[in-house]
């Protein structure tokens, strides 16, 4: 995974709170091109929300998201 501070940022609060979206995280701007990275490098996924538009983000190999951070 190449090495980025947002990325990083990004993971933390995705094992702090579980899930995340773009627009709840303050201080990164365009979220969604660091999201979309980890999501190619296979450490995260999203799902739509049912209850508006846009995506819940959350860690699904938690390995790779400590090593990235690490940990």
């Amino acid at each position: 995974m190449r090495e980025c501070r947002h990325k990083k940022t990004l993971l933390k609060e995705m094992l702090k709170q579980g899930r995340v979206t773009a627009g709840r995280v303050f201080g990164i701007s365009n979220a969604n091109q660091y999201l979309g990275e980890l999501k190619r490098e296979g450490v995260i996924k999203d799902e739509y929300a049912t209850e508006g538009r846009f995506k819940w983000w959350y860690i699904v190999d938690f390995e790779k998201a400590k090593k990235a951070i690490g940990g």
